[in-house]
């Protein structure tokens, strides 16, 4: 009898909702219990689409993105100065280190000596040429007329074959003395290079930074004699600084170049920067690293120890506050606001919720209204009053004297 009676109660119950044209709820929304009879008021928010960036979160350090060696000059020469010293900060143009110009000198005299034979000889092979020359159209002119003797019976044909003989002689001596100036043009030019290249070196006894920035090392003393070619210095280019960021194999599967990057410094000193490239970790738990180009900032100091934040993806996603998320029986819920009624909705939500936000993957649609301040502020299962942004002050004491919060 007992049960005839509830569920003719129950028939009455849902007959007069349908009067009152209150739906019945889906399937996938949890209905809430009624505990009072007057509408309690709650601020309420649309779901809409707001950007959200995946960061992956990294430590590393700085380190300078550009180094420059500063060889030794191409000569031999003594460093007779070292003006400056490691973690000195320099300028471009500013005098590292003096040579001993005593050897530039010497070499710069041998080489003037050298020029003056090479030129004497130069001369020389001109003057040559131009006498073998002159021999054959002198040897030419007694040729014809020898032959023209011949001809007449006035000369014998042995004097012909003679200055015919003559004449092959002075044209080979003219071919030789051609050569022979090539030859000595070449030298003289040699020389004249070794000239200009030891005045060069002695112009240049000063040794000087190829850029500004800051000294890393010093590889020379004062007195030695270095190879031509060794490094003597080491520079990092001044505002050209990148960030070495270890990564994880699994975590560098979620990195690519062109990635931004905000990088912070000790002091609260953030800087921003772009992804260059991603090395290779090879094996599970391995450590890989990332290089990051870092925008020109003074407080960028090689070596300083950095955590990164690095946006490995952006998209549109359903964000809502945490103070929306209510506990249901099947997970998070959160509370809608359907035709003046809270109805708990189950949700699922993105693992990377931030303390303030959360990201709704599933059961909330774009367009839906929700309450804002869930939790024991929305009495279960009440009619409700909404109060859009901006419309006025919500009574959170008027809503909470129900004292009930959502029915699990």
């Amino acid at each position: 009898m007992v049960r005839f009676i509830t569920r003719c109660t129950a028939l009455i119950a849902a007959v007069l909702l349908i009067a009152l044209g209150i739906s019945p709820l889906t399937a996938t929304e949890t209905p809430l219990t009624h505990q009072e009879a007057y509408p309690a008021t709650v601020s309420v928010q649309t779901a809409n689409l707001s950007p959200v960036d995946d960061v992956l979160h990294a430590f590393g350090r700085v380190q300078p993105a550009r180094l420059v060696h500063v060889p030794m000059p191409d000569q031999r020469a003594t460093l007779s100065e070292i003006l400056v010293q490691a973690g000195q900060s320099v300028r471009r143009g500013q005098v590292l280190a003096r040579l001993d110009p005593e050897g530039a000198r010497r070499d710069l005299a041998l080489a003037e000596a050298n020029l003056q034979a090479a030129d004497a000889e130069l001369s020389g092979a001109t003057d040559r040429l131009e006498l073998a020359e002159a021999l054959i159209v002198q040897r030419s002119r007694e040729l014809a007329r020898l032959t023209l003797l011949v001809e007449k019976q006035a000369a014998s044909v042995v004097m012909q074959e003679d200055a015919q003989r003559a004449l092959e002689t002075a044209r080979l001596n003219q071919r030789i003395a051609v050569s022979a100036l090539s030859s000595a043009r070449a030298a003289a030019q040699v020389a004249r290079l070794e000239v200009e290249r030891s005045t060069s070196a002695l112009n240049h006894t000063r040794i000087v930074a190829p850029e500004s920035g800051l000294l890393l090392s010093v590889d020379a003393q004062a007195g030695e004699v270095p190879q031509i070619g060794k490094p003597l210095f080491s520079l990092a280019v001044e505002g050209e600084m990148e960030a070495v960021l270890d990564l994880t194999s699994l975590a560098m599967t979620r990195v690519q170049a062109g990635d931004p990057v905000t990088v912070r410094l000790a002091g609260a000193v953030t800087v921003d920067g772009v992804v260059t490239s991603v090395g290779t970790a090879v094996g599970t738990g391995a450590i890989g690293a990332a290089k990051v180009r870092l925008d020109d900032d003074p407080n960028l100091i090689a070596g300083s120890s950095l955590h990164a934040e690095i946006v490995t993806d952006r998209r549109m996603a359903v964000i809502v506050p945490v103070s929306a998320i209510v506990p249901l029986p099947s997970g998070p819920g959160i509370v809608q606001v359907i035709e003046s009624r809270a109805v708990a909705t189950p949700v699922r939500l993105s693992g990377s919720a931030s303390g303030v936000q959360a990201e709704v993957i599933e059961g909330l649609d774009v367009g839906a209204r929700y309450v804002a301040q869930a939790g024991q502020l929305v009495p279960a299962g009440a009619m409700l009053k909404p109060v859009e942004p901006g419309q006025g002050h919500v009574d959170v004491h008027a809503a909470n004297l129900a004292g009930g919060g959502v029915e699990k």
